[in-house]
């Protein structure tokens, strides 16, 4: 058998570029074959799509006189990964790969003459390339089936907290958020970009958003239906695909603004107290159902006082009193006092706001009783008379 030649026969460019997180091929400098490297769908694994030019009658005739060409049969190597024989395809799909690793490859053409004796084996030269870093985006975001509502904690306002969990299987920490809430469903297929009516947020490592209560009460509608969806990303880049929307509903208006302030603050003991909450400037406690006003005058509201909370006794009603009330004290000590407003126009079970605030009981002054200085002054002579006379008996007993 003729002596296998080794020549870099002619190759041309075959394949183009494809697919999601491709690197950019490198063409050799003869400008015949290329190699694409990417990332699969797995994730963390990376392929490289080969392609070469066919081996042609010319081409053998450069290496060999005589030989006409009857069939070609090429393999892949990479170089400590093995060679693959691709039959007469002058492509080839290497998969999986490690990403983020270089490696160096090259085809073989293995022809065959009509005369036995000449057919032969021909090969590329080396080439190299790098796979890419590949990175599994972050899981779908899990979210919780209730938000978390701030009820009484901003004055005119009801605040939501939406929450989700992230989990990555690469391990990568979340880098980033975005949540899009809107006044209806959302359709499969979100679309790209929100819509102008939608209300929107974004963060970082947080699992949780609240939106900023003067922006989310100039947005928001009470007694509506709302969907919201949340999307997260790791720390390489790489976002999740968007939640399952999540729907809630806003309440019917906003739930009271428990606020009243003690007179004095420092009572003495049996001193009366007085607790004000309908005094502009001083404190307020305010309703909501048909607009601001005092909760006092609302026929729908209750209240409840505890005059000395104690957090291991819990709440214990001593007046029901609807407005202003008093008590005073019989002992000495710091003492917590709170005011619970139930608005039963609200709808559900949660209808109750609590305020709270603190007095500290003190002793009473000491009295004193006023004298004039006349007689302050006899009796100033009285006593040091009585001294004197009580010293004359002292130094002379027998008198």
């Amino acid at each position: 058998m003729r002596k296998t030649f080794l020549f870099l026969f002619s190759l041309i460019f075959c394949l183009s570029l494809f697919g999601a997180d491709i690197a950019s091929a490198e063409i050799s400098a003869d400008g015949c074959v290329t190699w694409d490297p990417y990332c699969t769908g797995s994730g963390s694994d990376a392929a490289v799509n080969f392609g070469w030019g066919a081996l042609a009658q010319e081409d053998i005739n450069e290496v060999i006189g005589g030989c006409a060409l009857q069939s070609v049969n090429y393999a892949v190597e990479i170089v400590g990964e093995g060679t693959v024989g691709v039959g007469g395809l002058t492509n080839y799909t290497w998969d999986p790969l490690e990403a983020d690793t270089a490696y160096t490859w090259r085809v073989r053409s293995d022809y065959q003459c009509s005369v036995v004796y000449m057919s032969g084996s021909l090969y590329s030269e080396y080439y190299s390339f790098n796979t890419p870093e590949c990175n599994q985006p972050p899981n779908q975001p899990s979210t919780t089936s209730e938000e978390n509502w701030n009820y009484c904690g901003i004055k005119g306002a009801t605040v939501p907290t939406f929450e989700w969990t992230y989990s990555d299987d690469d391990g990568d920490p979340q880098q980033a958020y975005e949540i899009r809430i809107n006044d209806s469903p959302y359709e499969d297929g979100f679309p790209s970009e929100p819509g102008p009516g939608e209300f929107t947020g974004s963060g970082g490592a947080s699992t949780s958003f609240a939106p900023v209560p003067s922006e989310w009460s100039a947005w928001m509608n009470w007694s509506t239906n709302y969907w919201w969806i949340v999307r997260v990303q790791d720390n390489r880049g790489s976002w999740s695909e968007w939640s399952d929307q999540n729907p809630f509903r806003t309440s019917d208006h906003s739930f009271p603004w428990v606020d009243f302030s003690p007179n004095p603050i420092n009572p003495v003991v049996d001193e009366v107290v007085e607790f004000i909450q309908n005094q502009s400037g001083v404190a307020e406690t305010l309703c909501y159902d048909g607009g601001e006003h005092l909760c006092e005058a609302d026929p729908n509201v209750t209240y409840e006082w505890d005059f000395s909370y104690n957090s291991d006794d819990g709440f214990i009603t001593d007046s029901f009193n609807k407005g202003n009330t008093t008590t005073s004290y019989a002992t000495v000590e710091p003492i917590e006092i709170r005011l619970k407003v139930t608005d039963n126009s609200l709808l559900g079970s949660n209808k109750s706001c609590t305020g709270s605030e603190m007095i500290n009981v003190e002793f009473p002054l000491p009295e004193y009783e006023e004298v004039s200085p006349a007689v302050f002054l006899k009796k100033a002579l009285v006593n040091l008379f009585d001294f004197f006379k009580g010293f004359v008996l002292l130094s002379n007993p027998e008198g």
